[in-house]
């Protein structure tokens, strides 16, 4: 912990809300990595509810038949055309206003609808209400906790990111066995009936839900909200250096550039450079899964990348925090490019290989070094609101992504052109789209021309 963060409040700052604070406890724990530590416990159990919830509890038997077909597809679809312009609406609030008011309510409207919906037991509206309902409170979520971190940090951005998104590594992994072996207890004893488990897992997890929103309004009860000024504007960066004299990082050397005007991020080259390598690089995973045959290694790898992915994301995090984070996104598009690569050679052991590192690696919006980049780049004053753009646009390609493989599948099979066409070629395109971006700069009003003596001759 840096100079700044453990000295006392001075007697000028004690009339400053955005003073530095002290720690809630007598340990060097402090303010902003508290707030970091309870948004990855909140994004853990929300992407907890969002992925499981509906698939395991709520979903009524099948019929085989086509008549489930139109249900089943009801609640995607409609969370589909509601979240792609949402994400963008709820960073634009975020930003201007903070996240205490998207977050609570997100938590208590979520958590009371899934309590009143353990009541009425699995059927297809409850299947499609529940898919509604978790995916607007993980996505609430997760763009207004990761602001946050954004708008608290520079010098340990990236570390921060990657300890928030712990918590949606840790729902993949260790709820989904817990209470999978619960589901199956339940199974076992009566198959395919809600009984009193079925109620108790849900109403566990809406109370919970609630609990966190009451939480965080407890928590956060003394946050430096404004109505009248954007509240970014007023919380300096906790882990900020404390003087000019102290010794920067290359990615210091570059902390928070001058403020850009989100009308001129969104029509610079730059941002749609970045959207689109994103959008790239998010739409090469799964179709990997494709060309294994076997259901057992796909299962096994995706348990390995689940297992992997923490301390990749501590490590990208660092990464980013300490050097130039343009070239350390560059760099994860090159190793994974270079793993890869082995496919188009029909190696029998480089696929399952290639998942898991592409798996742990990350891609999309879900990774500190891409998050980090887009922070360096474009600022934090409107952070929310370009995550949410990114975010459905990756949302959009994962639903259009493998409906296009597919395609490609169908045609060329599972061979190296498949691979060449869907893995590689995308990974390519994304590492020089990232290589072609460029620091925007903010517009300069032209200064008033000095008046300029006449020579003597």
């Amino acid at each position: 912990m840096n100079e700044q963060d453990s000295e006392a409040p001075t007697t000028d700052d004690a009339d400053n809300p955005a003073a530095t604070r002290a720690p809630l406890i007598g340990r060097p724990i402090y303010y902003g990595w508290w707030i970091v530590l309870a948004g990855a416990g909140i994004l853990m159990l929300t992407a907890y509810a969002h992925t499981n919830l509906a698939n395991f509890v709520f979903e009524p038997p099948r019929n085989d038949g086509i008549s489930d077909t139109l249900p089943r597809a009801i609640g995607t679809a409609a969370s589909l055309l509601l979240l792609l312009p949402f994400r963008p609406l709820v960073g634009h609030f975020v930003d201007r206003r903070g996240p205490l008011v998207p977050v609570t309510a997100a938590l208590l409207i979520g958590g009371f609808t899934y309590i009143v919906l353990a009541f009425i037991g699995p059927s297809w509206p409850s299947y499609n209400s529940a898919i509604l309902v978790g995916g607007v409170v993980a996505v609430t979520a997760h763009i207004a906790l990761l602001t946050t971190v954004a708008n608290l940090f520079s010098r340990h951005l990236g570390v921060a990111f990657a300890l928030a998104m712990v918590g949606v590594s840790a729902a993949a992994l260790l709820p989904s066995i817990f209470i999978g072996g619960m589901l199956f207890i339940a199974g076992f004893v009566a198959i395919y009936e809600y009984g009193p488990i079925h109620i108790a897992i849900v109403l566990f997890t809406g109370g919970t839900l609630c609990i966190a929103g009451l939480a965080f309004v407890y928590v956060l009860r003394r946050w430096p909200l404004d109505s009248s000024r954007r509240w970014n504007e007023e919380i300096p960066a906790l882990d900020a250096p404390a003087s000019a004299t102290n010794e920067l990082s290359d990615a210091d050397a570059t902390v928070e550039p001058a403020p850009l005007r989100l009308r001129g991020i969104l029509a610079s080259r730059s941002f749609f450079l970045y959207v689109a390598a994103i959008a790239l690089q998010s739409s090469i995973h799964w179709p990997l899964f494709v060309t294994v045959d076997s259901g057992w290694v796909n299962v096994s790898a995706a348990l390995f990348s689940a297992i992997f992915v923490v301390p990749v994301l501590f490590v990208s995090g660092a990464l980013s925090d300490r050097f130039n984070r343009k070239r350390v996104m560059m760099a994860i598009l090159f190793l994974q490019l270079m793993v890869t690569l082995p496919l188009l050679s029909g190696l029998s052991g480089s696929t399952a290989v290639a998942i898991v590192f592409l798996g742990a690696t990350g891609g999309g919006a879900g990774s500190p070094a891409v998050l980090a980049l887009q922070w360096d780049y474009f600022g934090r004053r409107h952070f929310g609101v370009l995550f949410g753009i990114q975010s459905s646009v990756v949302a959009l390609v994962s639903v259009i992504g493998p409906v296009l493989a597919g395609f490609v599948f169908d045609v060329f099979g599972e061979g190296p052109r498949f691979v060449f066409l869907w893995v590689i070629l995308p990974l390519a395109i994304a590492l020089v789209l990232i290589l072609l971006m460029k620091r925007p700069q903010p517009a300069v009003p032209n200064p008033p021309m000095a008046e300029t003596e006449p020579q003597v001759a």
